[in-house]
């Protein structure tokens, strides 16, 4: 009885090297029914996630493209954000921008 239950047991340890994941990845079975090495999955980019929204960054730099408001302050009385969040953003966009059109003009090598 002793050996049954060590032949159990030495069998569960011992990794299966004739199946086709054996190094960790598994086939990717196709609608055709090949099998092919699942695809890489695409790097995730690097660095700290932006805390802003560019979007709304957008909208208050249109917001004082306008020409309706004098101030910041009035901009952010009328938005009902404080001041410095309006300040800030409208220097954000103005950077996104100036960004992308320093990109765009790399022409031609």
């Amino acid at each position: 009885m002793g050996d049954v239950i060590d032949d159990l047991g030495s069998a569960a340890k011992t990794p299966q090297t004739d199946s086709p994941g054996a190094k960790g990845q598994r086939p990717h079975v196709t609608d055709t029914g090949s099998t092919k090495p699942r695809p890489k999955p695409k790097p995730k980019r690097r660095g700290r996630k932006p805390d802003t929204d560019p979007k709304a960054d957008k909208r208050i730099a249109d917001a004082w493209g306008t020409g309706r408001h004098k101030t910041y302050a009035d901009l952010a009385h009328e938005l009902g954000r404080p001041l410095l969040d309006v300040r800030r953003a409208i220097d954000r966009h103005r950077k996104r921008l100036k960004k992308q059109k320093a990109g765009r003009k790399s022409g031609p090598r």
